[in-house]
């Protein structure tokens, strides 16, 4: 695996110096992208959540409840990046990685407007992309509850009720939203001279479906726009979006880890 691992970074270094202007052009993209959405739509997100879990006083079931609509409203990955509120808390490796698959939602202003009215120019599309969302979760919570899991109520008992100073909880809560946010964008510009050097080399023969379905992998905007201009069937199209807002792509995921 490390021999692997090694081979396709070297060859990553290759491709970079043999089309310099196109990795320096997709690496521009991945910054304009990441300052004129990303910033303004998740940095607030990421400081407010902070600050109502810290004021709120949340314990256990409460911190859940409060990431997994973070997660709801703000999208990838401000819900997940809630979750280190729980390790503070005194929760384990477990209980942390829970409660970030649960507090990992898509935008629904992506599937909506982005996809639905954008993309697709259908708001039904949209609609549909969604409700498989939100059904996903639902089946998820359904079979982990009936399992035995979702088990947070131990850590209120381990924990003192302390009193929050607007400053520090303010201080506190910049600087982990300015670290999750440079993270984030980290990865997206990384993601994007990826994503730019896989179609370099992608072949014209390849099957609209597979190339949809290994967009959507690699990068969730990337391959929404290849699936909505692919051409494929309605139903397989919607397929995909849903697979894709639900697996979140592998920028997403590399984010949330």
């Amino acid at each position: 695996m490390r021999k692997l691992i090694l081979f396709l970074l070297f060859t990553a270094i290759v491709a970079i110096l043999a089309f310099p202007g196109m990795a320096l052009t997709s690496a521009k993209d991945g910054l304009v992208l990441w300052a004129a959405s990303l910033v303004p739509t998740l940095f607030p997100f990421m400081v407010i959540t902070s600050l109502i879990v810290q004021y709120s006083g949340a314990r256990g079931k409460s911190v859940f409840g409060q990431c997994v609509f973070a997660g709801i409203v703000s999208g990838y990955p401000v819900g997940a990046a809630s979750a280190y509120l729980l390790k503070q808390q005194g929760a384990d490796e477990e209980q942390v990685s829970t409660l970030a698959a649960f507090a990992s939602f898509c935008s629904p202003g992506f599937m909506l407007s982005t996809i639905g009215t954008g993309l697709f120019g259908d708001s039904r599309m949209g609609l549909a992309v969604a409700i498989a969302h939100y059904a996903s979760w639902l089946a998820m919570w359904i079979t982990y509850k009936l399992a035995g899991g979702l088990r947070f109520g131990k850590i209120a008992a381990q924990q003192e009720e302390r009193q929050v100073v607007f400053s520090h909880a303010l201080k506190s809560s910049v600087e982990n939203g300015i670290n999750s946010i440079l993270c984030v964008g980290g990865y997206v510009v990384l993601f994007s001279i990826l994503i730019s050097l896989v179609q370099k080399f992608s072949m014209s023969k390849i099957p609209a479906f597979v190339n949809c379905l290994f967009g959507t992998l690699l990068e969730l905007d990337n391959g929404a726009i290849l699936t909505c201009q692919s051409g494929l069937p309605v139903a397989v199209q919607a397929a995909l979006l849903s697979f894709g807002v639900t697996w979140g792509g592998g920028c997403v995921v590399m984010q949330i880890t």
